[in-house]
């Protein structure tokens, strides 16, 4: 488990941030600036991420702690590593700007959902541009009291049974299909259904509920709709391919419960045209060609008096339609040599909306420490 690094002691303000301060003050006071009108200070990669995250991963916390959710405490240390080592990448030929970091790969990790949704969402988009009759099917079971565990491997099993049907073989030639449950706090139940999207002839809607009914022998509640907006279908199927459920619309020893009964199990997968498509994060082309431009948290540091790095975080925060400079990967760090000031810092705010897609599993190349 990585260690997290300290918070580091407050950097005195630039003579240009104090001479600017002053002026606004009405003239050359020597008065403090007031600790509200500072912004935050620059935080780690990490806490970026998680503050967009927060009530989800506080949620997932309390789940994981809850009796013998986690009882070694893996999954909690998995979590609490996530999105640490983050270092700035720049490729060779391209010169694309990348954050490499350390990822938990945890199903129920909100920040890595969102990279496999952006994933999903795009490959999924581009296969639907490829269909030529691309519907979106909706099978679900009766709501019963079974636990959730017994109720998920009936579903699989029940859509295992209708996908070998000759007849919806030959009508279909592919498709993607994903997991999601509901649950329905009046009634203490949960609602587990599939979602597919598929392409392939016409399905008559009265024989596909015969036959969803015949298979379970208790639900016929089927739904087909044609697919008009590819984009619209994809993100949709992303949302929940990622996500079985809403972990914080379920009550805790709920939301444990589904931990452990989907523990495992695909909750995502394709067939036919669709096979092969990514639907998880892989490791990106030719990593050897990615090269450590700096550790992420230095930069931002760093920025306030170089321009160089603000260069550097400036194209990372918002990608330009020219192209990137390549920056030197082995250019000398100069030392701080800061003039120590009273007056308290005015620290530049630096905020970063990062594109999942762009992340790794780990720094490519050599291994980097540090957050």
């Amino acid at each position: 488990m990585p260690t997290e690094l300290p918070t580091t002691t407050v950097l005195p303000p630039s003579r240009i941030d104090c001479q600017f301060a002053k002026s606004l003050s009405g003239g050359p006071s020597l008065d403090s600036l007031q600790t509200t009108d500072r912004p935050p200070r620059p935080r780690s990669f990490r806490e970026q991420t998680v503050a967009r995250h927060k009530p989800s991963i506080d949620r997932l916390e309390k789940i994981y702690e809850y009796k013998q959710v986690d009882p070694e405490y893996k999954s909690r240390r998995r979590l609490n590593s996530c999105r640490t080592n983050a270092t700035i990448v720049q490729h060779q030929d391209t010169h694309e700007l990348r954050v490499a970091f350390r990822r938990c790969n945890l199903r129920w990790c909100p920040m890595c959902q969102s990279t496999r949704r952006w994933i999903i969402t795009n490959s999924v988009t581009d296969w639907l541009k490829q269909t030529k009759h691309p519907k979106f099917i909706t099978l679900t079971l009766k709501s019963c009291d079974k636990p959730l565990e017994a109720q998920v491997e009936n579903l699989y099993e029940s859509f295992r049974r209708l996908r070998r049907k000759n007849w919806l073989a030959r009508a279909l030639t592919g498709g993607v299909w994903f997991f999601q449950f509901t649950y329905n706090h009046k009634t203490d139940q949960f609602h587990p259904h599939v979602h597919c999207l598929v392409d392939g002839d016409y399905l008559p809607h009265s024989k596909l509920k015969r036959a969803w009914l015949d298979i379970t022998s208790d639900s016929y509640i089927v739904d087909i709709r044609r697919v008009n907006d590819h984009e619209k279908a994809a993100a949709y199927v992303a949302r929940y391919a990622t996500a079985p459920a809403d972990l914080r619309k379920v009550t805790v020893p709920r939301g444990a419960q589904a931990i452990i009964a989907l523990s495992g199990r695909r909750i995502v997968g394709s067939f036919g045209s669709a096979r092969g498509i990514p639907l998880a994060p892989r490791k990106p082309d030719e990593p050897s060609k990615w090269k450590r431009v700096a550790n992420y948290w230095m930069a931002a540091i760093m920025a306030q008096w170089d321009p160089l790095m603000e260069v550097l975080l400036d194209f990372l925060h918002a990608p330009k339609d020219n192209t990137p400079p390549l920056f030197d990967l082995n250019r000398p760090m100069p030392p701080i040599m800061l003039e120590l000031d009273e007056d308290p810092l005015t620290w530049k705010q630096a905020l970063f909306d990062f594109t999942d897609h762009w992340h790794f599993p780990q720094p490519p190349g050599e291994h980097i420490d540090g957050n």
